[in-house]
């Protein structure tokens, strides 16, 4: 997963060479793709980039991954011209909480205008996730084999 994200900030650099794009991968970041579930990362990474490279104003943007025993975090900043508390979300945002919920993590986003941006999405290391249909729809995954002998 590392190697697309670094792909994703590649792109980035390339459409808006003014600004300073990095990437940095903390220890025990896994290497292995992580399937639907990062595609769903990518997808939150990619979100909070455009949105940093087209609205923030931003000179620099930092994407962090960073994994602990039970969970991923995956961070973008910018130095950007942030929003206050008052700012409507737009689709970007609620897109980015939507897959961050199908995957049954959090997101947060903290900014004050003047200050930059920070998303942070938090998901758990492995674990069911839920799938989006086509029609945008968020369900769960298939059950898997019941661990208690099929008692609910």
């Amino acid at each position: 997963m590392p190697e697309m994200a670094s792909a994703l900030v590649e792109r980035v650099r390339a459409m808006a060479p003014d600004q300073d794009v990095r990437l940095a991968v903390g220890e025990g970041f896994p290497e292995v793709p992580l399937g639907r579930r990062g595609e769903e990362i990518l997808s939150v990474i990619q979100e909070a980039m455009t949105n940093a490279r087209r609205h923030s104003g931003a000179r620099n943007v930092r994407v962090n991954l960073d994994a602990g025993t039970e969970e991923l975090v995956v961070e973008v900043s910018d130095d950007g011209r942030g929003f206050g508390a008052g700012a409507a979300p737009g689709v970007g945002l609620s897109s980015m909480r939507e897959r961050a919920a199908a995957l049954g993590g959090r997101l947060e986003v903290e900014s004050a205008a003047g200050s930059g941006t920070t998303v942070r999405l938090t998901v758990p290391r492995s674990g069911p996730s839920r799938e989006t249909a086509e029609d945008g729809a968020v369900r769960p995954a298939p059950a898997g084999p019941r661990q208690n002998g099929g008692r609910a």
